[in-house]
């Protein structure tokens, strides 16, 4: 991937919006939309766009996993606390 990202403006994907997305699936590299010359969106290929889904998926996955651990740890060592009602949280 280049450094400095592609960059196309939102009336040029209007006009031209087939020749954009056949760069983006070719180069596999995203292209930055802009509205008045700042960044509005970004354009990326599918597949790309489906690794960068299971990543999420795995980090989410992960992240509740350890909290799933972390909250077992804590009531097996007594600092859990039992909640009979939303009054209970404060």
């Amino acid at each position: 991937m280049s450094l400095i990202p592609k960059l196309t403006s939102a009336v040029a994907i209007q006009r031209n919006y087939k020749k954009v997305i056949e760069t983006v699936k070719e180069t596999k590299e995203p292209v930055i939309i802009l509205r008045r010359n700042k960044p509005e969106a970004a354009m990326i290929d599918i597949e790309t766009f489906e690794e960068l889904s299971k990543k999420a998926d795995s980090y989410d996955e992960l992240r509740a996993l350890e909290a799933i651990t972390q909250s077992e740890t804590e009531f097996r060592s007594g600092k859990a606390k039992t909640l009979r009602s939303l009054k209970d949280l404060r």
